[in-house]
């Protein structure tokens, strides 16, 4: 057979996994992978059995397909017994089940998350290495090799994240997507993080005016993140608050390549809004994954796009599962000048803010909450914070 690499996936993956497949091989490395090296007249199940015990290590690429799939643990099973390494490359943000962590016990593995790409170049230094090993030692846990490799790639990965930021915090700049008929006259946004669970999601109440010489049907929002997701997957919810009763709008995605960085959304009103006239507006929406693109080594930032006919008051907060600390808000100026924002703050529980009563009891969260009462026209806002780690004890030393 003369294969190197047993790819275990899903055939639900088979785009993914054709790609990651072309990488490895680019790169010389030899690779079973059903059904392509199945051959005709044999038996399915005894061709990939006989494709495990060729291969030296067993590639799992680990996706939200093979959560439920007693094929691929059956692969893994067969790889276990019969002493492979194997290397989890973990394409999708999902918990492994009990299952699959008693068999990928004491395995080096890859988080490939959020752009699995960006550890192609990891995922086949690693495998080079552990092919050039004498010998075929299955647990990799502490293999001291593969964990510099790793953290070769995590650096690149922290220094590009750095410059994505700063070419993001560049594209606050007003464009053709940009709100040129309303002024804000407030803003409340809070973001509501849950870290362990990937999850993130925004809940926003403006009060605009329209300063136009027209009627206005809409108001057309950018919405960013770290990290592509589809308009369908955001649960993009808007209403409008009419004689003290909110009233649910619709809602258009104006992004044509899905998924994507960012989402162009246009909220359509219940009515004209005449020119000198005010109305409220609530919506919210979720960034799935979006926590899992924050590096440890860099200061979260939560960026609020300017308005070209500016923002009267401003109400900026965050919360998290995860403890937070360190906060700052920060004041971005149209000529890009950045300086601390005049705020007063509190710290808070997510059970102490009212707006976010229809959360309460639902999840455990804390955070701070910046108010600025005369936002500059045309800035923009961000608030920088850190996560707080846990502490594990080291050996006690007498102090």
């Amino acid at each position: 057979m003369n294969k190197e690499i047993f790819i275990s996936h899903s055939s639900k993956d088979k785009d993914r996994v054709d790609e990651i497949l072309k990488v490895i091989e680019d790169a010389g490395i030899k690779c079973w992978i059903a059904p392509r090296d199945v051959l005709g007249g044999m038996a399915y199940a005894e061709e990939i059995v006989d494709g495990i015990k060729a291969c030296r290590i067993v590639l799992l690429v680990v996706s939200a397909s093979i959560v439920k799939s007693e094929h691929i643990l059956n692969e893994v099973e067969l790889a276990i017994n019969n002493s492979k390494i194997i290397l989890p490359f973990k394409i999708d943000p999902i918990e492994y089940t009990d299952s699959y962590k008693y068999y990928l016990n004491r395995k080096h593995r890859i988080e490939a998350l959020p752009d699995p790409q960006e550890y192609y170049g990891e995922l086949v230094a690693s495998l080079k290495h552990l092919l050039s090993k004498t010998e075929d030692n299955p647990d990799t846990e502490d293999d001291a090799e593969l964990i510099a490799i790793r953290e070769r790639n995590r650096k690149r990965l922290i220094n590009s994240t750095k410059e994505k930021r700063l070419s993001f915090g560049l594209s606050i700049q007003t464009d053709s997507f940009a709100d040129e008929f309303h002024f804000y006259k407030t803003i409340k946004r809070l973001d509501v993080i849950d870290t362990p669970n990937l999850k993130y999601s925004n809940y926003r109440w403006i009060e605009i005016e329209n300063q136009s010489e027209r009627p206005t049907r809409s108001i057309i929002h950018k919405e960013c993140g770290d990290n592509k997701v589809r308009f369908s997957d955001m649960r993009f919810t808007a209403r409008q608050y009419i004689d003290g009763q909110g009233e649910l709008l619709d809602v258009d995605s104006q992004t044509a390549v899905q998924p994507n960085f960012e989402q162009i959304v246009k909220i359509l009103f219940k009515k004209e809004l005449m020119p000198g006239e005010s109305t409220r507006v609530f919506y919210r929406l979720d960034w799935p994954g979006e926590p899992s693109a924050y590096c440890d080594e860099l200061s979260t930032s939560i960026s609020l796009t300017r308005y070209p006919k500016g923002v009267g008051r401003l109400t900026f907060g965050i919360f998290d599962t995860v403890p937070l600390y360190d906060f700052e808000i920060q004041e971005v100026s149209a000529g890009f000048e950045i300086k601390v924002a005049g705020a007063t703050h509190k710290e808070i529980q997510i059970e102490d803010e009212p707006d976010l009563k229809p959360l309460h009891g639902k999840i455990k969260a804390s955070g701070i909450v910046f108010d600025v009462s005369d936002a500059a026209d045309n800035a923009s806002y961000r608030i920088l914070y850190k996560q707080r780690k846990e502490n594990k004890p080291t050996e006690d030393d007498g102090f």
